[in-house]
């Protein structure tokens, strides 16, 4: 391969890519769509048949699936978060506590629901809501 081809292509490594020409991700913090309650009857499940928790801003519900990986589906309201901008910011977060968090959460399927005001919020206090969330779902529903 010419040497300014070689130059120009990113550290693989670095991109979260195996040596050896392997194209799987280095670590499992990826948010994949195997993660993701994406079916109706996946959130109607969990509604029906869950744990709940919740802060002043934030309701997660959790069920026990069958699978040996925890999965998220979003509830963000326009009803309760009204500019879409903040409905955004509000499930980046969300997601990313998750993936920071899933390695306690285990086999479960998660619901978060945001409640109104939670826009007002800073960042910082948004993700101590969250991760306060999953602190107290690890202890009051069934073991993860």
């Amino acid at each position: 391969m010419p040497r300014d081809v070689l130059a120009s292509q990113p550290d693989l490594a670095r991109l979260g890519f195996k040596s050896g020409g392997e194209a799987g991700p280095v670590g499992s913090l990826r948010f994949t769509r195997l993660q993701r309650l994406l079916k109706p009857s996946e959130f109607k499940l969990v509604f029906t048949e869950s744990c709940r928790v919740s802060s002043s801003h934030i309701t997660m519900l959790a069920v026990k699936n069958h699978l040996c990986q925890p999965r998220l589906g979003l509830a963000i309201s326009k009803r309760n978060v009204k500019l879409a901008t903040n409905r955004n910011l509000i499930k980046r977060e969300i997601r990313e506590s998750f993936r920071l968090h899933q390695a306690i959460i285990g086999g479960f399927d998660v619901v978060v629901m945001a409640k109104a005001g939670s826009e007002l919020l800073s960042r910082s206090e948004l993700r101590q809501q969250i991760d306060g969330c999953w602190q107290k779902m690890s202890k009051r529903c069934e073991p993860f």
